[in-house]
């Protein structure tokens, strides 16, 4: 005949206080470093500005932020479906030149903005019904989208006219050949 035991009690437990349990949460976090880095970045940046953090600083983040905001929303949904746009920044670009130079001409803003949209409607469009309909890959079609877009922006325009060279050796690589001074001497291996 044998004898059963009684299991004895285990020993109770001393519960975690919630403050505990919280610490050990949030050092287990991967996003904490993430966290921590921003804050030093912020914390570097104001010690660099003193205006960073100011009223009017915060409201330029905002605002700025919120074109990036956009142009990411849309870009979500390009990437859900497996695809990728190499062209947004270019289309972003030429849309913004448009309204900007339709309203340097006096025009009305209401009508500037209705014209940026669907310059930017247009572009992609023509990069969904290449990609759907054409069978062509998404990295394709948007890099020559891309291209495409550079290529039809005025080089001429106000704001490149803006930029001119302002170093001697810049002029000099910006200036037609024809007007260039002869980089040598006569012993150069350059022609002149």
């Amino acid at each position: 005949m044998t004898v059963t035991a009684p299991n004895p009690a285990p020993a109770a437990e001393v519960p975690e206080s919630s403050g505990t349990r919280l610490v050990d949460r949030v050092f287990k976090m991967r996003e904490l470093a993430i966290l921590a880095v921003f804050l030093v970045m912020i914390a570097l940046t104001q010690a660099g500005n003193s205006e960073f953090l100011s009223e009017q600083g915060i409201k330029d983040l905002l605002l700025n932020a919120t074109i990036l905001v956009l142009v990411a929303t849309g870009q979500s949904l390009v990437v859900i479906t497996r695809n990728v746009d190499l062209s947004v920044g270019s289309t972003l670009g030429i849309s913004a030149f448009a309204a900007g130079t339709y309203l340097q001409g006096g025009g009305n803003p209401v009508v500037a903005i209705v014209l940026a949209v669907l310059l930017g409607v247009g572009f992609g469009l023509l990069n969904g019904l290449l990609v759907s309909l054409g069978q062509v890959p998404a990295l394709v079609v948007t890099l020559g989208t891309l291209y495409i877009i550079r290529a039809s922006t005025p080089s001429g325009s106000a704001h490149a006219r803006s930029r001119r060279p302002t170093s001697p050796a810049a002029s000099w690589t910006s200036a037609p050949a024809a007007s260039r001074p002869c980089p040598g001497s006569r012993s150069s291996p350059w022609p002149c």
